[in-house]
């Protein structure tokens, strides 16, 4: 594991060089823009540092991910004595464990300095955001994972955050009734709930990842057995959403509400399972 760190980091130096510079320029800019406009308050400037540096530099790992495929370097790296699962977790903590903790030290350390009256709510604010974007980071990880070419991974992500994104009010609503309203359950167990979930689907990527071969990278679904349950889930998800909306209780409503499901299940189907249509005029 530790060769595969190292040799990770060797490899990728001058990607990480340049998020180190990115961060530190976005924090110059930060700093800065409270002395030169003063009527910019400097508490709600620091309250988003710490998002906008993960999210900035999960992006670039991200690129660096896609990249990496792109070049087939994981081939490569097989042939250094460096197992799937190795590189699995390397590329779990140098992309994405690294990014939420750096972005994190550096915004307790920027509000200790500037506000520290506020420093245990923006450590409980950073636990939230945090556990939020490890578990986007998961699921991100095991579409990329299973999924082959880079334009049916981003598609995917999409189709998944637009999903988490909708279904956000009844997560929420859930919580709440769970908790019964305390701030305690939302400040403690709702991250630690969040982060357990992110872990369970990082398990089972760790899983799939020792166990797809390096020949079925083009593949739409890199897992045969995952086609069917890929296709059914986005018709039943698509389905859901669709069906939730006011006026779906008439028949022209329910119509109109099977229509984008279909279309995208169909959509689907084709670009998974790949079927060859054959056309004869031969009577």
């Amino acid at each position: 594991m530790r060769q595969a760190l190292k040799l990770y980091t060797t490899i990728r130096k001058n990607q990480f060089m340049m998020a180190t510079v990115i961060g530190m320029i976005l924090i110059i800019l930060s700093v800065g823009s409270i002395i030169l406009i003063p009527s910019m308050t400097g508490q709600d400037i620091d309250d988003t540092l710490g998002t906008a540096l993960m999210c900035i530099w999960l992006i670039m790992a991200i690129i660096v991910f896609l990249n990496d495929q792109s070049r087939r370097l994981d081939t490569w790296l097989y042939t250094q004595n460096i197992s799937r699962g190795q590189l699995f977790l390397t590329r779990i903590i140098l992309l994405v464990g690294l990014p939420i903790m750096a972005a994190n030290v550096v915004d307790l350390g920027l509000t200790a300095v500037r506000h520290p009256h506020i420093l245990m709510a923006t450590f409980n604010n950073d636990i939230t955001v945090s556990a939020n974007v490890l578990f986007m980071s998961s699921l991100f990880v095991i579409i990329a994972t299973i999924i082959g070419p880079h334009w049916l991974k981003l598609a995917g992500s999409i189709f998944t955050l637009g999903l988490m994104v909708l279904a956000g009010p009844m997560i929420a609503s859930l919580f709440k009734r769970i908790s019964g309203g305390t701030s305690h359950f939302e400040v403690i167990i709702q991250p630690i709930i969040t982060v357990l979930a992110a872990l369970l689907i990082f398990a089972i990527g760790y899983y799939l990842a020792q166990n797809i071969s390096d020949d079925t990278v083009d593949e739409a679904v890199r897992v045969h057995y995952l086609k069917w349950p890929i296709v059914i889930f986005v018709f039943v998800a698509t389905l859901i959403k669709t069906m939730s909306n006011p006026g779906r209780n008439s028949v022209d409503g329910f119509l109109l509400g099977l229509i984008l499901p279909i279309i995208l299940t169909v959509v689907t189907f084709i670009f998974v399972f790949k079927p060859t249509f054959k056309v004869t005029w031969d009577k």
